[in-house]
């Protein structure tokens, strides 16, 4: 983890090492905190040394300049001999660096619940690795060949933060199964108030009679995909994807994205009363609901960074679309089954 640098400035005595020496107690904050030993002015050659306990010194291999920079790793005391010619070596002002944190690493695992979570960055915790996993869209269970639902994204990067800054989780949930036409799942993100760091879409929803749409798997890119057939459009710079109307009255829905809620979103239900219809699912944004056999069998939208668009008749939906800031980044379209989930590690 990076770390602020602490520099110390340690005067060189005229003389031997003696008990006119001054000892610095200096507090490191974190353990891989970067301390900067600087000496100063002197005559001859340095050689940076370190004790346990004042008795028994060691030389630091390669620490032979004025300023000595290293990761604080663990208690000790530090000190520069100087030698000049044939003199006798005359030595700098001693240093004891007490290191008051451990920089040990750690993860936090975030499922789905159906509504927000928090992570508090604490300690000595400056950088964070997420990797969020999109929720995969509803099955279809009543009609051959009972396609899956599409699949979520996963991305992952390194994001710096700091102490006390609170973080929002949102996990997206799977979308809802249907006998023909499923249900968009839902996005899983983290963002830092009203600011997205990482938003993984979530897949849509099959018609049995369109299983092999590959538009259906979330995207790693921001917008999300339109919906089979001409269906409703993908959504853009964060917006909803676009509905379908069938009929006059049934409504099968596209996938929420990031402008519908910064905490997270319900995806919109399906609306029929002619056939079965999905409710939409939860997540950074939510899912969107279908309408099923006979009256549009139109799979919902994934949601997503923007929302994936439903899809038309006898079609299946369009996948969300997904968003990342970090560094280090590692982004795989289409790859996650089942509900969304979160993981941060340090």
């Amino acid at each position: 983890m990076k770390k602020l640098s602490i520099y110390i400035i340690l005067g060189v005595l005229a003389s031997s090492f003696s008990a006119t020496a001054q000892i610095n107690m200096v507090n490191v904050p974190c353990s891989g905190t970067n301390v900067c030993l600087v000496a100063g002015a002197f005559n001859g050659n340095i050689q940076w040394q370190n004790s346990n306990d004042l008795l028994s010194w060691s030389n630091i291999p390669s620490a032979t300049t004025d300023t000595f920079c290293f990761p604080a790793g663990s208690t000790s005391y530090y000190r520069a001999e100087v030698i000049n010619g044939t003199c006798d070596p005359i030595y700098s002002d001693t240093t004891l660096l007490t290191v008051l944190g451990g920089g040990s690493s750690g993860v936090d695992t975030f499922f789905f619940t159906g509504a927000f979570q928090q992570f508090t960055v604490s300690g000595c915790i400056d950088s964070v690795t997420i990797t969020c996993y999109g929720a995969q869209g509803g099955d279809v269970t009543g009609y051959s060949p009972y396609p899956i639902g599409g699949l979520g994204a996963i991305m992952s990067g390194k994001f710096n933060v700091t102490n006390g800054q609170v973080l929002t989780v949102v996990v997206g949930g799977k979308g809802n199964d249907d006998p023909s036409s499923a249900g968009g799942g839902g996005a899983s993100g983290v963002a830092d108030g009203a600011t997205p760091f990482i938003v993984a879409g979530g897949g849509a929803g099959f018609d049995f009679q369109d299983p092999s749409y590959s538009g259906a798997h979330a995207v790693i890119t921001p917008n999300g995909v339109q919906g089979n057939g001409s269906g409703g459009v993908g959504g853009t710079g964060g917006g909803d994807g676009g509905d379908v109307i069938y009929s006059g009255s049934h409504i099968s829905r596209g996938g929420r994205g990031w402008n519908s809620g910064n905490s997270g979103s319900l995806g919109q239900d399906g609306v029929s009363a002619s056939t079965t219809y999905t409710a939409g699912t939860f997540g950074l944004g939510g899912g969107g609901g279908s309408v099923g056999y006979g009256w549009c069998n139109c799979g919902g939208g994934g949601g997503g960074y923007s929302g994936g668009g439903s899809a038309n008749i006898n079609q299946s939906g369009g996948g969300g679309g997904s968003y990342n800031i970090g560094v280090n980044q590692v982004n795989t379209p289409g790859a996650h089954s089942g509900n969304g989930m979160v993981i941060i590690s340090w």
